[in-house]
């Protein structure tokens, strides 16, 4: 256990500097002499249940990524109560924290380092390492005790209460925590007579699923951003005579933006979603001159087939079997392409020629 007895730096910042401190020094030793994670609890927390084990609130192995676990209320975070990871995020989040009132003044810290830490839990940098869970687990409040109806609410059985309005509540805190040195055993339960492991298995049960629909759409935002890529990327080699420089420099700006999001190690939706856009707007002339160019296309096409189908009638008999077997493979190849919801210019362009090519060395 470890105790912060005497202020390290003004007021509230101590809390992230002694924290930053244990943790350098934990890093300091081998993998397999130092901890893994530490708990956090203020001084204003009032132990009630001893039997409850810190470890069942750590995240499953399979979520190697998070390295914060902490809670929220109503002003958002609440840094009364939470676990950190032993590792260098950690010491990097802890850092900018401390750093936060030098580097940053014109933010308003209501709340001090809990501001800094909300305002940095928004970045880039540390905003898919935490997950906030169930505010009861490990950083109650109390107003009623046997009142419920609250999520954040104690309950007989739960790890500790957090008194983060003092003084205003100051006696109940005394109260509570005379009832704690009574070891009283609506309190002390053990881990198996609570609810903790229940709603701890169905809490990660429900994340598993979040992550596995939040890759999901992961995927299918980078799918979406490389057809779009793919897309504007031939068009712009059948039309760029026909856009002015300005135009052509945004739009190829846009797509090497929207590339690079893709490239990133830590790829990030929202910024592809993000240039996704930008490229979209940017491109719209383009794709209305494709468009326009796509419809005479198909006219083109239609009429091919049209004019094959015409002159292959007169010639029937005088065809030769593996003539009339190609000619109306690519008449049939070409409807087929017509009638797709997504159709490929360079594709329609090929087959079109095809025929065409064809048709006319069958009236030779």
């Amino acid at each position: 256990m470890f105790v912060l007895r005497q202020p390290i730096l003004e007021g509230p910042w101590s809390k992230p500097a002694y924290l930053l401190s244990i943790l350098l020094d934990e890093l300091r030793k081998p993998d397999d002499e130092r901890l893994k994670w530490l708990f956090w609890a203020d001084e204003e927390t009032v132990l009630m249940n001893p039997k409850i084990p810190l470890e069942i609130f750590l995240p499953p192995n399979d979520f190697p990524h998070l390295h914060l676990i902490a809670t929220a209320d109503g002003n958002g975070v609440n840094a009364g109560a939470f676990f950190i990871k032993v590792h260098p995020w950690s010491v990097s989040l802890l850092d900018a924290i401390i750093a936060f009132p030098a580097y940053r003044p014109h933010v308003e810290l209501e709340h001090h380092d809990q501001t800094a830490l909300k305002e940095l839990l928004r970045e880039k940098q540390f905003k898919d390492n935490y997950m906030f869970v169930t505010q009861r687990w490990f950083n109650a409040y109390t107003r009623e005790l046997y009142d419920s109806r609250r999520p954040w609410q104690m309950k007989p059985g739960d790890l500790l209460v957090h008194f983060p309005d003092l003084p205003h509540n100051e006696e109940e805190l005394h109260t509570l925590l005379d009832r704690s040195f009574m070891h009283l055993r609506e309190f002390e339960v053990d881990l198996e007579s609570t609810s903790y492991s229940k709603e701890i298995e169905d809490f990660w049960t429900s994340q598993h699923d979040r992550e596995a629909n939040a890759k999901g759409e992961v995927v299918k935002a980078a799918e979406e951003a490389s057809k779009l890529l793919k897309r504007t990327a031939s068009q712009l080699d059948n039309h760029r005579d026909q856009l002015n420089k300005d135009s052509t420099g945004k739009i190829e700006s846009q797509m090497a933006a929207l590339r690079l999001s893709l490239r990133e190690r830590d790829y990030d939706k929202e910024a592809t979603v993000f240039y996704y856009d930008r490229l979209s707007e940017a491109s719209k002339i383009l794709h209305k001159l494709a468009a326009r160019g796509r419809d005479d296309l198909v006219k083109r096409a239609e009429k091919a087939i049209v004019s094959s189908k015409e002159h292959f009638i007169p010639l029937n008999d005088d065809l030769h079997e593996d003539a009339k077997v190609d000619l109306l493979s690519r008449q049939e190849g070409l409807q087929k392409i017509l009638v797709q919801s997504s159709i490929d210019d360079a594709k329609l362009l090929q087959e079109v020629q095809e025929l065409e090519l064809v048709s006319m060395q069958r009236l030779v």
